[in-house]
């Protein structure tokens, strides 16, 4: 994992150039890694803001041979590496909000953001564009309240080469349990690294709505199950999670 290398020292998004790497035959394990992106894309269109020198912006070409039924399993497949990286490198305690977020003390330091080609139900690639924030001393004023980094919480400034290192194995041990196993050890683990899978009171935002509840465990597929206010059971196929009224 993390083979063949192409480092730039500015691109638009680094999951743009991994994609078309992909589509040229690039092995994988490739790899894109940027200093900074200039059009960083996260989850439902936002923005990564990737301040140069101070954080990891890096996408990987992967081809799993898994029908595309199983593929929202492997976002959180990657989760569980980039936080298990994250802690070998920083010594650090990190959460798993449910899809994609690795947290510092309630706070967000990495994101995933997974891109999948399939056809005839068959994966032919799988981009995973993963960012860190390793260095940073401070956020921006609008992600102050939600957002930090490894530097910020602990005090240290840290090898940046060693965490994406350790995210690489971590990645690379998680995705071999997800192509093995598949979801019925990776679900388990996600649930037992979050603390946000079950009994915490929650606001899932999609689009312009709003649903507030308790969450209520993950079903055997990997989706977040919410006990909402109005008292049934209901499965979160997509939006943001945040947490509301404490746990």
């Amino acid at each position: 994992m993390g083979t063949p290398v192409r480092r730039f020292a500015s691109v638009d998004s680094t999951m743009i150039e991994a994609q078309r790497l992909a589509e040229s035959g690039a092995a994988e394990g490739t790899v894109v890694i940027a200093e900074t992106q200039t059009a960083g894309r996260g989850r439902l269109g936002r923005a990564w803001v990737s301040e140069p020198g101070v954080g990891l912006y890096f996408s990987l070409v992967l081809r799993p041979n898994v029908t595309a039924a199983r593929l929202p399993i492997l976002t959180l497949a990657v989760g569980l590496g980039v936080a298990e990286g994250i802690e070998q490198a920083c010594r650090v305690e990190c959460d798993l909000r449910w899809p994609n977020d690795v947290l510092l003390n309630e706070k967000k330091c990495a994101g995933i953001l997974v891109e999948t080609l399939s056809a005839d139900c068959a994966t032919l690639h799988a981009i995973v564009g993963v960012g860190v924030n390793v260095n940073q001393v401070t956020m921006p004023d609008e992600l102050a309240d939600i957002a930090t980094s490894a530097r910020i919480e602990t005090g240290c400034e840290y090898d940046r080469e060693e965490i994406l290192h350790q995210v690489f194995q971590g990645i690379e041990r998680y995705y071999g349990v997800f192509l093995d196993e598949g979801a019925e050890a990776i679900v388990p683990a996600f649930a037992l690294k979050s603390s946000y899978v079950r009994d915490r009171r929650v606001a899932v935002l999609n689009g312009s709505s709003e649903t507030l509840g308790t969450t209520a465990g993950l079903d055997p597929h990997g989706v977040l199950l919410l006990q909402t206010d109005e008292g049934h059971v209901e499965p979160i196929l997509a939006g943001s999670v945040r947490p509301i009224d404490g746990r």
